[in-house]
């Protein structure tokens, strides 16, 4: 059975020679390993043009958004008939050496007991983090990260592809509801896991305003949650009193959330170049 790995990168060379070593030293060898890169910088692009040639490097012009980078690995993993399972990973996604293993192993289990399922996810974990339990068995959960999923190609031709609009944030969570729509959940298994170097990160100006419009997006007009907008303007609020009391450009990140929600609500989506985000 074909195994895919399908790693996104951008401006990633602090993390991405981990990724690397990491799927070198699986025990269970991908067939093909593709990575694209989404409009880089050096030295990125520098470490990349060095990999060997067992490395296949899809080079984008631009950054196209984490949902389109995606999908440009996963077109050409599944454009090959022997592909069976796509191996998905970020460049800060750094698999331990049993992690594709393990996630196979799980996914023929389900497979020989005539469960259907989208995706199989491993546990995310820091470095850092001190609870590292590999314990528990595979359980439904509502919604999925890109970092170290493994899908299987038959769950993409059914499916499709991660929605592109949506440039960065919340894409993972709309493409695990439309999964749970088709009758294909999400699995998690606790006893394989991946350290996500990103976890915990805080959020950028650019990120604030992705991350907020994507969900006011998703949880008014995907989800049709009852009290979606006010429940969003009330944490936005909160957010608002912290960034007046202790954050720096106070002007520009409250004027990123308002541009934000209100872009959510009118369903205002894709990449966007306001000056407020990098300026």
């Amino acid at each position: 059975m074909g195994v895919v790995t399908s790693v996104l990168s951008y401006n990633s060379v602090s993390t991405l020679p981990g990724v690397i070593a990491g799927i070198e030293s699986q025990s269970h060898q991908p067939d093909r390993v593709i990575i694209v890169d989404n409009g880089s910088d050096e030295p990125t692009l520098e470490f990349l043009r060095q990999l060997s040639p067992r490395f296949e490097v899809l080079f984008l012009p631009e950054n196209v958004g984490l949902g389109a980078g995606h999908n440009t690995g996963w077109r050409s993993a599944i454009d090959d008939p022997t592909c069976d399972y796509v191996w998905v990973l970020e460049n800060d996604s750094v698999p331990p050496p049993d992690c594709l293993e393990r996630l196979l192993a799980t996914a023929h289990s389900l497979e020989a007991k005539g469960t259907d399922y989208g995706a199989i996810l491993p546990k995310q974990v820091h470095p850092d983090d001190p609870r590292r339990e590999r314990t528990g068995a595979p359980r439904i959960v509502p919604n999925m990260t890109f970092n170290g999923v493994l899908i299987p190609a038959g769950t993409l031709h059914r499916v499709g592809y991660i929605r592109e609009d949506f440039f960065i944030d919340q894409d993972d969570w709309e493409y695990s509801d439309r999964l749970a729509a088709a009758g294909l959940p999400v699995y998690k298994d606790p006893a394989t896991t991946i350290d996500h170097m990103g976890k915990g990160r805080e959020s950028s100006i650019l990120r604030t305003y992705y991350t907020v419009r994507n969900d006011v997006y998703l949880r008014r007009t995907i989800r049709r949650e009852p009290f979606a907008l006010p429940r969003v303007l009330l944490r936005s609020g909160a957010a608002v009193v912290r960034t007046i009391l202790a954050e720096d450009a106070k002007w520009r990140r409250i004027r990123t959330r308002m541009a934000a929600i209100r872009d959510g609500v009118r369903g205002d989506l894709g990449k966007k170049d306001y000056s407020f985000l990098t300026g």
